[in-house]
């Protein structure tokens, strides 16, 4: 005799009833995904204008992807192939916020090329290309981010330059499309601003598809946020006479990438993570991008082809010092910004090692993070212990460059201050002990080699503080 296993969908087909949506519940408004086991993204926020927020996957050739939506709680997971859509829905804070899976074959996010890896290998490339510029001009003249405020920088004269020059074209069709999709969601944002790095502007004024970049966005995005658009781009491009003023402003963008580079020390910095975390493998060239329209935001993405493997942070320019520090020291402060999206390159793939034992130990999110504030972007337990070390490290690049001991602990007051602010309630308790654990680190021991000790002392402070 045979059986045939019927699953809930083909029963209800054969009824000729229509499928109950899966539920996958969360104590969390942002959700890890992961496709085939990899880590997609760790903020794939939860947007109730999007009804349903799509995430499209992106299917190499064979038999289907595994695609799994994370929470602090619970999981849906799906098989996909390319051309197939599964529905579902997250509940959260009893609001049902619906998604949907789709899927389409793969295209490599660059393509780096024999020419390209002898031009860029082996540089820290820090970059304000122009049709990222436009991207950003576009998005500072939206209502959108104008009602938002600290997104865009305004205190400046290079935005009242871009005012003046781009007056005439507030209502352009592209401006109206990106505030259009800030609207429905500002979380966005990113996305479309990083995106823009995969389009070039020839000297003809006319913008056209990166030869490199299919797309910029997050690693694991499977699309160009920007492409739909393209057309409205380009004209934007054309009716701005955006090249007359990008060509204008060519000598301020020269001295703010002179600052990064050379100041705040862009190539020490990434020195030294080197040396702290020989294991991670190497990256063969890092692309820095940035606006001086950008807000305090930053956000970084890995790119790998053919072999070579590319970080690109997205980064704003630092513009607030902090009173007391001398020169040097202030241009230590003001890379922090940079620091935080190099080390991501390295933090993660260490601390990924971790990851059963991490999620364990910060299972309890609200002793380590309100949900109120800005951490709430970070919806695992992972995301979470990598975004205390990421703001842990610069102290010790600090205890490492400035000689002076009240500077020192000026910048580390001010970054205790910092993470208090962004809702990591246990940053102060970690910093100081980190810092011992440093400083009695034994002869050619690393910071990847503290990683066990960090740990512990996650799970030590825990215990300590429930009794």
């Amino acid at each position: 005799m045979t059986f045939t296993l019927l699953s809930a969908a083909m029963i209800s087909a054969a009824l000729n009833q229509p499928a109950e949506r899966p539920v996958l519940e969360s104590g969390v408004g942002t959700i890890a995904v992961y496709q085939n086991g990899d880590l997609l993204t760790d903020g794939w926020r939860l947007v109730a204008e999007l009804d349903p927020d799509i995430l499209d996957a992106s299917i190499e050739d064979g038999d289907g992807d595994e695609v799994c939506f994370v929470s602090d709680i619970d999981r849906f997971c799906a098989a996909i192939d390319a051309g197939d859509t599964v529905d579902f829905t997250v509940r959260y804070n009893g609001q049902d916020h619906n998604q949907r899976i789709t899927a389409h074959y793969f295209v490599p996010a660059a393509r780096f090329d024999a020419a390209y890896q002898a031009e860029h290998g082996g540089e820290i490339d820090i970059t304000i290309p122009a049709a990222y510029e436009l991207v950003n001009i576009a998005l500072a003249l939206t209502e959108s981010l104008h009602d938002r405020p600290g997104i865009v920088v305004r205190d400046t004269p290079y935005y009242e330059r871009v005012q003046a020059h781009f007056a005439d074209v507030r209502d352009h069709e592209f401006v109206q499309a990106l505030d259009q999709l800030l609207s429905a969601g500002w979380s966005q944002y990113h996305n479309l601003k990083m995106n823009g790095f995969a389009f070039e502007i020839g000297d003809d004024g006319e913008l056209r598809r990166s030869a490199v970049y299919d797309r910029t966005g997050f690693a694991g995005s499977r699309n160009n946020a920007l492409m739909p658009y393209f057309e409205e781009m380009r004209a934007f491009a054309r009716d701005s006479r955006f090249l007359d003023f990008y060509r204008s402003e060519r000598d301020f963008y020269a001295s703010q990438v002179d600052f990064l580079t050379r100041q705040a020390d862009a190539p020490a910095m990434w020195q030294w993570l080197s040396d702290q975390f020989p294991d991670v493998a190497a990256y063969d060239g890092v692309r820095v991008v940035f606006s001086p329209l950008v807000g305090n935001n930053q956000s970084v993405t890995w790119l790998q082809s053919n072999g070579y493997r590319e970080l690109q942070p997205h980064v704003n320019f630092p513009y607030r010092s902090i009173a007391g520090l001398d020169s040097e020291a202030d241009a230590l402060w003001r890379g922090l910004i940079l620091f935080t999206e190099f080390n991501h390159g390295f933090i993660n793939p260490e601390g990924e090692r971790y990851a059963a034992r991490i999620n364990t130990i910060l299972h309890d999110r609200a002793f380590w993070a309100d949900d109120s504030r800005s951490a709430t972007s970070y919806g695992s337990p992972l995301a979470v212990f990598l975004e205390y070390l990421n703001w842990a490290l610069p102290a010790l690049y600090y205890l490492d460059h400035v000689e002076s001991e009240a500077e020192r602990q000026l910048m580390f007051d001010t970054l205790d201050a910092i993470m208090e602010r962004r809702g990591f309630p246990q940053y102060g308790a970690l910093r100081p002990v980190l810092i011992e654990l440093y400083e009695a680190r034994a002869d050619r021991e690393t910071v990847a080699d503290l990683y066990p000790a960090i740990i512990d002392w996650f799970e030590t402070h825990y215990a300590e503080a429930q009794r």
